[in-house]
């Protein structure tokens, strides 16, 4: 299924804008032609997507079954992204091409447990690139991600964002993390030598 926006109204939903008249289900294959810049208005799915230009999610979440290629930014609004399944991942997630948590949206991963391994979230806002790599040996659970800029309760020794990460079921879990962040987003006195994640 290839998103061609024939319709020039750039609708997730519009049967016209897709190659085969047919807006695909979670089993369908996708690739989002360069230009396209589809806005996803209702609930979406693909099994493997493939992204060559930005995806706006406005009124609906979106989710994945196979493997997210990323090509270009997926835009989160207040929706979003779920990984479903034990094998859902996201791959060629980088500084320009990343999932933008501008508003309430998450990234969700079902079924993170021991045998899944690292799983990789290129998250970011408008100004920055924050991924987080997360494993959990413990009880399998889905977990949720989403980065903004600013932090609370410090003003000096600390990176200028705030992760929000959590499990669907409370308990059990055995995480490991890794924040990424750009260098301009170190305060005045931090030390990477020292860091620590700090939790208000």
């Amino acid at each position: 299924f290839t998103f061609t926006n024939r319709n020039a109204n750039n609708k997730w939903s519009d049967n016209e804008n897709w190659a085969g008249q047919i807006v695909p289900f979670e089993a369908d294959d996708v690739t989002i032609s360069m230009n396209a810049n589809p806005v996803i208005d209702g609930n979406a799915a693909a099994n493997n997507m493939t992204v060559n230009a930005p995806i706006n999610l406005t009124d609906g979440n979106l989710t994945i079954s196979a493997k997210l290629d990323l090509g270009a930014k997926i835009t989160l609004n207040n929706n979003s992204l779920n990984l479903k399944g034990s094998e859902a991942q996201i791959t060629g997630g980088n500084s320009t091409n990343y999932i933008l948590t501008n508003g309430t949206g998450t990234v969700n991963v079902e079924n993170l447990n021991a045998e899944r391994g690292i799983v990789n979230l290129p998250i970011g806002t408008a100004t920055n690139y924050n991924p987080v790599s997360i494993t959990n040996t413990g009880t399998s659970d889905t977990f949720s991600a989403r980065v903004s800029d600013g932090i609370a309760n410090t003003t000096n020794g600390a990176v200028n964002a705030t992760w929000e990460i959590s499990e669907g079921t409370a308990g059990g879990s055995n995480v490991s993390l890794t924040l990424g962040w750009n260098p301009s987003q170190q305060n005045a006195a931090f030390d990477s030598a020292s860091a620590k994640v700090g939790h208000y």
